[in-house]
């Protein structure tokens, strides 16, 4: 069979940004190297450069924060920078976030004091700032999540804050103009955890926030939103729709993720009603005042987990997961580009015997490209790898591309290619956009246009002039 899918990320290039054989290094500070809260924030791309962050041990099992930056879209890549020296834990969680030049990292620092620190860029990464504490108290603080929009500077983060004899947490906001160093409004929202800010570009006043009740009674994905910047927000709305998560442990947690652009909100939580882990999908098509129903948005046979959903102004809207449907790891995707309405079949980013888990991405509207990052441990440790979604230009060397003479595998024509064995073949054009994907017999023409396309067959890359 023959069917059209979109890409989720460019097939012929995928870059090891951290790139340190024989340690780790990973995008979520967790021994299971699954996000167990929420999802975080590890690419953030602006301007043409791309930002990407993540933690990294060194032999002893200290942690330290890591980043690598690309000024050309992704093509080539800055050597590494060690933001923050080595310590014994660093906490769970990062968020890595720019607009125009001004770039920050934000992360948990459980060392000493159980805070939230940060550095900060003006310059594109040129360079940074010296390590602060970004918001600090005599209790818990962690989860943190950055929007930058001109001088405005929006976090959210969980707060064990006023102390209990058991952790609660609460979802707290804050306002500042300064990148930090002070704070024009700050203040409590919601008993709950695990939250996550973002922005609408077309109108910097609208916030939105999604976070998770997580206790004995309740598991449930929540929302609130702003219309005035951050000086009051709205009433809690349940988008679980009154049904605990299920499950058990840190699998009980409804974890998500949220984008907004104009009207349209896009939440993603995940839950066990349709009978195991799936991503469900809600939208909001007035800015938040109101939510459609849920959908099913995975639908695979077994763990869909930490979702990640993105938005443009073209109303393509992406969402990524890790799914064990194959009884490993990977990282699929959904594609919608009418604004949620309707969306592609499942694809994937990742198919390896690996664990690929933990992706985030952004869109830079410089360029019309989006940037996605993950973990993967296929190399034998753990690394942090890159894609964009199309593909940057690069050489054959760098893609992996075999030679167009003397193919084993198939033979050329004005039309198409022939096969000379059975084999699964995919096609692509040189933007990486999926064109044909299926398994052909031998002997089987396979029609393609004139035209320079990309051919994978059985796991080989080839580059075809037709």
């Amino acid at each position: 069979m023959i069917f059209l899918l979109s890409a989720c990320g460019c097939p012929t290039y995928k870059f090891n940004v951290s790139n340190r054989p024989g340690v780790v290094d990973y995008t979520y500070n967790d021994a299971n190297y699954i996000s167990t809260e929420r999802s975080t924030k590890n690419v953030a791309a602006c301007k043409g450069k791309v930002h990407v962050a993540w933690f990294g041990r060194n032999s002893s099992g200290q942690r330290a924060v890591f980043y690598r930056r690309s000024t050309n879209g992704g093509v080539s890549w800055d050597p590494a920078l060690q933001l923050t020296s080595f310590v014994g834990n660093l906490g769970l969680e990062m968020w890595i976030q720019c607009y125009g030049d001004t770039v920050v990292v934000a992360y948990e620092k459980v060392e000493s004091d159980n805070n939230i620190y940060y550095r900060y860029s003006t310059n594109g990464g040129n360079t940074w700032s010296a390590e602060a504490l970004l918001k600090g108290g005599s209790n818990n603080q962690e989860a943190p999540s950055i929007w930058i929009w001109g001088s405005n500077f929006h976090l959210a983060w969980a707060d064990n804050t006023p102390p209990a004899l058991l952790p609660v947490y609460y979802v707290w906001y804050g306002k500042s103009t300064n990148l930090g160093l002070s704070w024009v409004s700050s203040g409590r929202r919601d008993l709950s955890d695990s939250p996550i800010i973002v922005g609408d570009p077309t109108n910097p006043n609208n916030l939105h926030i999604i976070f998770m009740i997580f206790n004995a009674l309740e598991r449930k994905a929540r929302y609130i939103r702003s219309t005035n910047g951050g000086s009051s927000w709205s009433s809690t709305f349940d988008l679980s729709n009154g049904v605990n998560a299920g499950g058990s442990g840190f699998w009980s947690r409804p974890i998500g993720s949220i984008s907004a652009y104009g009207n349209y909100v896009h939440a993603v939580f995940v839950d066990e009603r349709f009978g195991n882990k799936e991503v469900l999908y809600r939208r909001s098509t007035d800015g938040g005042a109101s939510w459609s129903g849920i959908t099913n948005l995975s639908n695979t046979p077994d763990t869909s987990w930490s979702p990640y959903v993105l938005t443009n102004n073209a109303g393509e809207v992406r969402v990524y997961w890790t799914d064990k449907s194959d009884g490993d790891y990977e990282i699929l995707c959904k594609i919608s580009t009418n604004n949620g309405s309707s969306w592609s079949p499942n694809d994937r980013l990742t198919n390896n015997t690996a664990k690929d888990v933990m992706v985030s991405l952004d869109y830079d509207p410089t360029n019309s490209r989006w940037h996605i990052v993950w973990s993967s441990n296929e190399s034998g440790d753990w690394e942090v790898y890159y894609t964009s979604e199309p593909c940057p230009a690069s050489s054959d060397e760098d893609l992996g591309v075999s030679e167009s003479e003397g193919f084993a595998a198939f033979r050329m024509d004005k039309d198409g290619i022939m096969l000379y064995k059975d084999a699964e073949v995919k096609v692509f054009d040189v933007s990486g956009r999926l064109h044909i994907s299926g398994k052909f017999k031998k002997g089987e023409r396979i029609g393609i246009k004139k035209g320079i396309w990309f051919i994978l067959i059985d796991g080989k890359l080839y580059r075809l002039i037709i």
